[in-house]
């Protein structure tokens, strides 16, 4: 909203300053010797015209429409002569103001830090925490051999395509946004919403796909190939998580309830990558608001309700961008 109104403030007042040069060169056009001279010219020629009779005095609407008339004997296809101004190009992303999604996201990035620090159980670095994430790391097909809650070794495989799927709904529409999409994507592989939050906050609108007829950036991310690599993926975590080895549900439930308690590494887990999905499904909504497939809306919600596997389907199923040829 501030840079919305110092924008403004700045467009205003660009074309005040420019109105204010427009009659200064006008005014020195009429009158080389100076503007000073152009006044007491005006001054003078007020004066004459008062001493005159009143049926000498000209008319100003006949001689407003003497001089039209003039003017279109001169080129019967010209109009009356306008001043034209350069404009203030807002239709980049980077000179669009802020809207009530960048509000959300920033929002809800505040939100997640705040419980990351002050709200979630247990304590960073803690030796707990250091031990499942190195028992994951050297069990990544048997999580639940090693002793670890199936339901948690799910919830942590899936911050690989998770980011990948942002990914390639981010960056191939990233042109002239205010701050590089590539950092801020790249880091949240490892840092999740922690790094991409501050990029959405800050995004104005997506650059369509086919900008200036020229391919989109990362062009790898619109093909058949990477929607079939994703959904490859989604549907191989459950089975390296063990998901469907599990025979009794309430006690994995428990488990991982009492990991959720006492864990700040998975406390703080299972926020990210919540805030992650909901993130993932508005921008599936955006993406086939842009390719025209499919009901934006009713995708969303699956997207939702199905987190990770519905955006992995819709991946294997959109349209090809138009340049992606």
């Amino acid at each position: 909203v501030a840079q919305g109104e110092i924008d403004r403030m700045a467009a205003s007042f660009m074309s005040k300053l420019l109105l204010l040069a427009g009659a200064l060169a006008g005014a020195q056009a009429f009158a080389p010797e100076g503007v000073p001279a152009l006044c007491t010219s005006v001054l003078t020629r007020r004066a004459d015209l008062r001493a005159r009779p009143p049926q000498s005095r000209p008319s100003f609407p006949s001689a407003l429409s003497q001089s039209r008339a003039a003017t279109r004997r001169a080129d019967p296809r010209a109009g009356p002569p306008r001043l034209s101004f350069p404009s203030t190009d807002l239709g980049s992303p980077s000179m669009q103001p802020l809207g009530l999604a960048n509000a959300a996201v920033a929002v809800a990035w505040v939100g997640l830090v705040a419980f990351a620090n002050a709200f979630s159980p247990g304590e960073f670095g803690s030796t707990a925490d250091a031990g499942l994430v190195t028992t994951l790391i050297a069990n990544p097909t048997s999580p639940m051999d090693a002793g670890l809650s199936p339901v948690f070794a799910l919830i942590f495989n899936l911050f690989l395509p998770v980011p990948l799927m942002l990914a390639a709904l981010l960056l191939p529409t990233s042109r002239e946004q205010r701050v590089p999409a590539l950092p801020f994507v790249g880091a949240s592989l490892a840092l999740g919403f922690f790094t991409l939050g501050p990029y959405l906050a800050l995004r104005g609108a997506p650059q369509p796909l086919d900008a200036d007829g020229k391919a989109p950036p990362f062009g790898f991310f619109d093909t058949r190939a990477f929607g079939v690599l994703v959904f490859a993926l989604v549907c191989s975590i459950p089975v390296s998580a063990q998901v469907f080895q599990v025979n009794d549900w309430s006690s994995a439930v428990a488990d991982f309830l009492q990991l959720l308690e006492s864990s700040k590494l998975v406390s703080v887990s299972c926020a990210d990558l919540s805030v992650l999905s909901v993130t993932l499904a508005c921008l599936v909504r955006e993406d086939s608001c842009r390719r025209d497939f499919g009901n934006p809306n009713a995708l969303c919600a699956i997207s939702l309700l199905l987190p990770a596997f519905a955006p992995a389907v819709y991946f294997l199923l959109r349209p090809r961008g138009p340049t992606s040829e």
